[in-house]
């Protein structure tokens, strides 16, 4: 884990990303952390990146903490007192446990560390007589170890062995900078028996054991920032030469304290080291250059070799940092200033192939023995000559990491975010289209058969969809069962940003039973009627600047079922009224599908829609103007009963990780309907229907429908 690092910059607020844990696998600050950047600063973060943590700025010199989890806040009243200032420092991996200080500003800015278990609410507040001040500086990944500093020395405290100091009396200076996993091994930096500053690496076993320096006779300072999970391999910086250079260090009990140079060829400048892969195979930092600017840097062991993080844009200005890297060694993150020297929280995708096998050099063959003289003289063979061994093949030289551009995190989320938003109106739309088709029908009247031509307009929001079809329906031999089929095709479609339909159109399919008591629709009547579509989408997550863009192709279905019982009573020769109730059921969805390959952070989203089983109560109502001009209308609403939903998601590794379900709240329970129609009889046994309706979706949004028709009955 590795220390707390409190950074300033200069027109924007940087996350200061905090690990802790079995890993250091990249979490980024909540989006909703940007309104607080003008007043204060994120100083620590769970291991997922879920739990945010920092302190703001109230007023001239007053500070209050601020924990966010999942984007919303987190009640920290019970370590907030008037007239004191609390800071936090660290974050378990889970989150759950939180560290640092509160100043009491009232008796100079005395400090008294803390160690506070936000879901337990379990709280000890350093109250020990034997120092004056105290500050926590990190929390082991399990949340049981704090680590810091008292009265300039470097401590630990569990609830389980209490409070302690690291090293003896005698030592002027220390500090606990961080822990691994489970508090078994400490780093940080102390004052060594020739009174300099020097890493230091703790153990119970072993107590404090100083790992000197990279300047020969182990003179000058050095500081451990970090440490592997498994508390193996250290990482910080070390005074490298008689200039003073800082360069990074990596450090294990057996190699001792290595240089890792800089990004310069000859190795000048400086360089340190924030962080450390899991096996030791990468470590991350930041690095003089070239050009002397400050840029992230990405270390490789086995190849002993540091490479340059790109920059956005491959500017050749401006800084950047490597704050972490991933457990794999796959990610790496940090930040990059942009225009106006703003930063950018940024990720890294390295792609690296280890070093080849050198082959064994070949066997040179033995020289041949001399053939032995013939006791009966007769000519000698000559001997056979030696085999020339093959030059052996050269070694495949390594190759280094293939360095991906660096992708802002927070641009990437709101792109996955607008799909979210895309998505939902879609399916919507699909739903509309589903009822609409559901409710086309042939304009039959009292005769027997009929046939027709139907088209359909659905919209949602931005999102519209026009199909064309035929339809037709027949009466059974029992003269009060009617029966009928539509079926169309989508002839254009306009979807949102991103959205476009794909492939050959599918026919959408629906059909219909029903009963009717008279032929003059009063009386009872019952109906079954069903409806089916597909459509094949190909899904485009446009890029931003400094973000990729993902396509993948998936596919809607819709299924509808709904059973529908009422009765008409006349209100007079030309006006009949039908209150209705129906039992209705719905399935939108669209399938699951991942972002092709060609990028570096490509999402994986999840399949998306809802089943809905809801009551329909309402009222329809026709009048006959004459014998050419019929109207009719309804009115009502559907109720939910019960109501399952597949959530938006939509997973880009190690960018959003912890916040990739986009629940949008529960669907509205009542969803009010109107509809109107018009039908005008063009000759006896010819009908032309214009209609229009109205409806509230699933997700909240306005349903249009529009209609017309021609029927054909005999």
């Amino acid at each position: 884990m590795s220390d707390n690092k409190q950074k300033v910059f200069k027109q924007s607020l940087l996350t200061l990303m905090f690990f802790s844990g079995t890993s250091f696998s990249f979490a980024a600050m909540d989006y909703k952390l940007s309104a607080l950047e003008t007043i204060g600063q994120a100083t620590a973060i769970s291991a997922d990146g879920s739990v945010v943590g920092g302190t703001y700025e109230i007023a001239s010199d007053s500070y209050r903490p601020f924990l966010m989890k999942n984007g919303q806040s987190v009640d920290l009243s019970k370590i907030q007192e008037e007239g004191k200032n609390t800071y936090i420092t660290g974050i378990s991996a889970d989150g759950n446990v939180i560290t640092g200080s509160i100043r009491d500003m009232s008796s100079g800015g005395v400090s008294r560390a803390y160690i506070y278990n936000t879901d337990t609410g379990y709280l000890y507040l350093s109250d020990d007589s034997s120092f004056e001040e105290t500050s926590s500086n990190a929390v082991s990944g399990d949340g049981k170890t704090m680590v810091g500093i008292a009265d300039s020395r470097a401590f630990r405290f569990s609830e389980e062995k209490g409070f302690s100091l690291l090293d003896s009396a005698d030592t002027a200076f220390s500090s606990a900078n961080g822990v691994n996993k489970d508090g078994s091994v400490i780093v940080g930096r102390s004052t060594n028996k020739q009174k300099n500053l020097q890493a230091f690496k703790y153990t119970d076993s072993t107590g404090v054991v100083s790992l000197g320096s990279l300047i020969k006779d182990n003179k000058g300072e050095s500081s451990a920032s970090a440490i592997s999970s498994n508390g193996l391999v250290t990482v910080g910086w070390s005074v490298a030469n008689e200039n003073d250079d800082m360069h990074a260090f990596r450090h294990t009990d057996i190699e001792g304290m290595r240089d890792l140079g800089t990004l310069r060829k000859d190795n000048s400048g400086f360089s340190m080291a924030s962080s450390v892969s899991r096996d030791g195979q990468f470590i991350v930092g930041s690095s003089s250059n070239e050009d002397d600017y400050s840029r992230g840097f990405v270390y490789v062991s086995d190849e002993k070799k540091m490479y340059e993080l790109k920059p956005l844009e491959n500017n050749l200005t401006g800084e950047s940092s490597a704050e972490a890297i991933s457990d794999d060694g796959k990610v790496v993150a940090g930040y990059v200033q942009g225009d106006n020297n703003e930063t950018t929280a940024v990720l890294w995708k390295l792609n690296y192939t280890p070093e080849q096998i050198i082959p064994p050099e070949p066997v040179i063959p033995l020289t041949p023995l001399e053939p032995s003289k013939p006791v009966i003289p007769v000519t000698p063979l000559e001997p056979s000559k030696p085999v020339i061994p093959l030059t052996p093949l050269e070694p495949s030289k390594p190759i280094g990491p293939e360095i991906s551009n660096p992708v802002d995190v927070n641009k990437t989320r709101r792109s996955v975010s607008r799909m979210a938003n895309s998505s939902d109106q879609i399916l919507d739309l699909y739903q509309t289209a589903l009822y609409n088709l559901a409710d086309s029908r042939c304009q039959m009247g009292s005769d027997s058969y009929c046939a027709g031509l139907f088209t359909q307009y659905d919209s949602v929001q931005k999102n519209n969809r026009v199909a064309t079809g035929l339809f037709g329906s027949f009466r059974l031999r029992a003269e009060n069962w009617t029966t009928g089929a539509s079926l169309n095709f989508a002839n254009n479609t306009n979807l949102a940003e991103g959205y476009d339909t794909r492939g050959s159109n599918h026919p959408a399919v629906g059909a219909w039973l029903r009963y009717q008591e008279n032929m003059d629709n009063t009386g009872l009547n019952s109906e079954l009627s069903a409806a089916f579509l597909q459509q094949g989408l190909e899904i485009t997550r446009k890029a931003q600047k400094n973000s990729e863009e993902g396509k993948g192709y998936s596919d809607i279905k819709g299924y509808y079922v709904s059973l529908q019982t009422g009765y008409g009573f006349a209100l007079s020769e030309q006006t009949n009224i039908t209150p209705l109730a129906a039992l209705k059921y719905h399935d939108v969805s669209r399938a699951g599908y991942t972002e092709s390959d060609n990028i570096n952070f490509p999402a994986v989203y999840g399949r998306a829609g809802n089943k809905n089983l809801d009551l329909q109560l309402g009222v329809n109502i026709n009048h006959h103007i004459n014998e050419s001009i019929e109207l009719d209308g309804g009115i009502g609403a559907d109720i939910r009963i019960n109501h399952k939903r597949d959530d938006f998601t939509g997973l880009i590794r190690y960018v959003n990780d912890s916040d990739y379900i986009y629940y949008r709240g529960e669907s509205q329970s009542v969803k009010p309907y109107v509809h109107a129609g018009l039908n005008y009889a063009i000759t006896p046994d010819s009908t032309l229907r214009a209609n229009v309706g109205y409806h509230t979706t699933d997700y909240r949004n306005d349903g249009v429908q529009v209609g017309l028709n021609y029927s054909y009955h005999w």
